[in-house]
């Protein structure tokens, strides 16, 4: 496992380390001082942000400043950086930590033909990068294994066995449900199930729309959810394979598909991490 760190002012960062850490640059670690910091970390922008190539650095470099930069030039440049900004990630994540509540997400990352897997943790402020070889979700228990506040994720089972309180993302929830009732037109039964959450989870987040997060607007919905479980989840027996499913699945995650409805500020969906990734 290889930390990444991400600050407000360095996004082209989140992925120095990882780069040496599965030996795709194999490099000394010596600091490359011939060229200037600011100069080292426009390359380093121009090549992890913009994705330029190490030719076309070097043909802007030589057109702008009159400067040759040879080969291995700015992969030094990027190990320089990497260990410049290692002390920075336990900053971050000491930041993240004391967040009353925090979003992760994980998805693949192609690495010269072969696929890893990058984490994001985020509190909106501090953004903190994990590289990985497989999806285990052990870095995030590593990670959070001393969190208190409340983690929004997906519907991911390695984060269901974290201690710390979670609210999962209605967002991926109605993408799937709209998912498959594309793929079941003919599905009357799960058809009128969809009925039966849309109108329970519409009125609560045109009420975030309207008053924010905020728990004295949200507590009153509390009555709905419990008859929804009484009447639609827990009380009900289905034909339908598919409303089965979301019914199963509705019970595992009750307490934490409405958490945001006890606590000031917390998200109903994991949207924020959208803008690391």
């Amino acid at each position: 496992m290889l930390p990444l760190v991400i600050g407000e002012s360095f996004v082209f960062y989140s992925i120095i380390s990882l780069l040496y850490h599965f030996q795709l640059l194999s490099l000394d670690a010596r600091t490359f001082q011939l060229f200037g910091r600011k100069f080292q970390a426009w390359c380093i922008y121009k090549r992890l942000a913009l994705h330029a190539s190490y030719a076309m650095i070097a043909q802007e470099v030589q057109e702008l400043f009159g400067e040759k930069v040879g080969d291995f030039s700015i992969p030094r440049f990027i190990k320089y950086f990497a260990s410049y900004y290692a002390e920075t990630e336990q900053m971050l994540i000491q930041g993240m930590l004391r967040s009353p509540h925090l979003h992760a997400d994980e998805t693949t990352i192609s690495i010269k033909g072969t696929d890893y897997y990058v984490w994001v943790f985020t509190d909106g402020t501090h953004v903190v990068f994990k590289l990985t070889e497989t999806r285990e979700a052990t870095i995030a228990h590593e990670l959070l294994s001393s969190y208190t506040g409340i983690l929004i994720s997906d519907f991911f089972p390695g984060y269901h066995a974290l201690q710390c309180q979670q609210q999962k993302c209605w967002v991926h929830l109605i993408r799937d449900l709209n998912d498959d009732l594309w793929k079941s037109p003919w599905d009357v039964e799960f058809e009128h199930f969809i009925v039966e959450v849309r109108s329970l989870i519409v009125p609560i987040i045109a009420t975030t729309d309207r008053y924010g997060l905020k728990r004295h607007h949200l507590q009153k919905f509390k009555s709905d959810v419990e008859a929804f479980y009484k009447q639609t989840i827990t009380g009900k027996t289905y034909k339908s394979e598919l409303v089965k499913t979301y019914q199963k699945r509705f019970v595992r995650y009750q307490e934490s598909l409405f958490t945001f409805l006890d606590y000031d500020g917390v998200p109903w969906h994991n949207n924020l991490r959208f803008a690391h990734f």
